[in-house]
């Protein structure tokens, strides 16, 4: 767009509009940049294909930013509208919830799995109020998300990462199920959770917790620092797998986490430590699980139980005496490179207690 000033006092403006040359004259310059901005505007729309709003259509959008809040994009109303309008298969989020935990056992996921998720999505139903569990999933929006996220959880990294991540999991299989035509989830970034050093027991707490448990309590404690077995996968065994006589256990992979059998090669002190309970049948341990925690706490005279510290004193001791991290790593069925596992678990300052640790003899 040009304007230029003629010599009779007159301006000229040269434009261009729906693709035509415009030469037009006009008696103030005001008058000619009034319509510059016009054809500027003419030239857009036609550019990218925009028809002009009938007057109709002009009052509903007015009234419609009338009614939303400050700073709405009636865009992304209008987007979501539009999914809600693809989806065939309209379902109450209780009833959706139901479901997604009947498919999870019908596809033959880990108990443990399905209830962390069952935790997880009651929660986030509950946060809904007395709408929530007759609430469409298809009227579940990102911004209920990170509503949910921003208030009704505790504020860590760690705990964030947990809810999207299972969230995720969940609005995945409702857009499978056609219940929702996009995951709400799906651009909501995970925050960075810092990896933390992981706890373990000293040789003084492991050898107090041996000598002051007897029977199961002993069993679980001792297959758990001496193989790192998991404690889920504790609770599964049976004393079939374990070979006293060839100093082994063998874990089938319908017990395991990873769905994959491994087997440990146990250290002369494991063998000697699990000859003292050891079954010739049954279960390792069918005991009450969350009161056996009190009690081995209260073996080894800690004040609270570090996640997972059974395995992680395993892990820790076994890489720090024997520097094997590849060998660690088969018996953890630890997926990570042997070098992030040496790096996560090897310290020097445990060299010696693990030294001591897999020494540690019944008779101590």
């Amino acid at each position: 767009m040009k304007i230029t000033k003629l010599a009779a006092g007159r301006w000229k403006l040269d434009s261009y509009s729906k693709g035509e040359r415009i030469r037009k004259l006009f008696d103030t310059r005001d008058q000619a940049e009034v319509a510059s901005r016009k054809y500027e505007l003419e030239s857009f729309n036609y550019k990218h294909g925009i028809k002009p709003l009938t007057d109709h259509q002009i009052a509903v959008a007015t009234e419609a930013f009338k009614r939303l809040p400050e700073g709405t994009d009636l865009l992304d109303i209008v987007n979501q509208w539009l999914c809600r309008r693809k989806v065939s298969n309209q379902c109450e989020l209780q009833h959706a919830i139901v479901l997604f935990r009947s498919d999870l056992f019908k596809r033959n996921k880990r108990q443990r799995y399905i209830d962390a998720l069952h935790k997880t999505l009651n929660k986030f139903m509950r946060h809904f109020g007395e709408q929530g569990a007759t609430r469409p999933v298809s009227d579940i929006s990102r911004i209920d998300v990170t509503g949910f996220l921003d208030t009704a959880i505790k504020q860590t990294p760690v705990n964030r990462y947990n809810h999207i991540r299972d969230l995720g999991v969940f609005f995945n299989w409702a857009v499978d199920e056609k219940m929702i035509a996009e995951n709400p989830v799906s651009d909501i970034k995970r925050p960075t959770v810092d990896r933390r050093e992981p706890e373990v027991l000293t040789f003084k707490q492991a050898k107090a917790m041996l000598n002051n448990t007897t029977g199961q309590d002993r069993a679980y404690a001792a297959i758990g620092m001496f193989a790192g077995v998991r404690p889920e996968e504790i609770c599964r065994m049976s004393w079939s797998m374990v070979d006293l006589d060839h100093s082994r256990i063998r874990i089938p992979g319908s017990i395991t986490k990873t769905r994959v059998g491994r087997t440990i090669d146990l250290e002369p002190n494991a063998v000697a430590w699990l000859s003292t309970v050891a079954e010739k049948e049954g279960p390792v341990f069918d005991g009450d699980s969350s009161c056996l925690i009190g009690r081995l706490k209260l073996a080894a005279g800690l004040e609270r139980w570090p996640q997972d510290v059974l395995r992680h004193t395993f892990a820790s001791y076994h890489v720090c005496a024997f520097k094997d991290a590849a060998k660690t790593s088969l018996y953890l069925h630890d997926r990570r490179g042997t070098e992030v596992l040496f790096r996560h678990y090897f310290r020097d300052t445990l060299v010696e207690d693990a030294k001591k640790f897999w020494s540690l003899l019944p008779t101590e």
